[in-house]
């Protein structure tokens, strides 16, 4: 995705790619210890299991670890919209009610930063995947923020990524 006129971009964290590499070291045995013992018993459920265990670990882990392989900055800021790379989205400022930054605290600290747009189908219409567009649209009002990127796996402080961005916001929403 090329954006012009870029003003600020934020990047992955370097131990994004450390991280996704332990990861699948630690559970490389057991999940093919998990799909032997499927096979050796003839009970599939262990397949799903190892299907929807495999996909939780692309999509959250190994999907932001690629973009910072190849050098795709997680989110970019123009003076006309923000692009959340992951989720890929280019919101225009013009459309974002507002900004947030969700702290959740318990063993660790996690911050979000969520945004809230006027009209989300614009959006989520866009995606080509029928089943993750339904999902997105579905859960946006339960459990599911669709337009939300973890600051945790970005480089920087995430208040201060969170200031950048929300400055951006209220300086360029009314140029739009």
């Amino acid at each position: 995705m090329k954006h012009t006129d870029v003003i600020d971009e934020i990047k992955y964290s370097k131990f994004q790619a450390l991280w996704i590499i332990i990861l699948i070291a630690a559970l490389f045995t057991p999940l093919t210890n998990l799909v032997k013992q499927g096979m050796l018993n003839r009970d599939y459920r262990w397949f799903l299991l190892f299907f929807f265990a495999t996909s939780y670990v692309i999509w959250n882990f190994v999907r932001p670890t690629v973009f910072l392989l190849f050098g795709i900055p997680a989110v970019v800021i123009t003076r006309s919209y923000i692009a959340l790379s992951e989720l890929g989205y280019d919101i225009d400022w013009k459309d974002i009610e507002e900004i947030n930054l969700d702290v959740t605290t318990g063993r660790s600290t996690s911050y979000t930063l969520v945004i809230s747009v006027k009209d989300p189908w614009k959006y989520i219409s866009t995606i080509r995947n029928p089943v993750m567009r339904y999902y997105r649209w579905y859960a946006k009002d339960y459990f599911y923020k669709p337009f939300a990127v973890s600051l945790n796996n970005l480089e920087g402080d995430s208040q201060g990524i969170y200031d950048k961005v929300e400055n951006h916001f209220h300086q360029y929403r009314r140029g739009a």
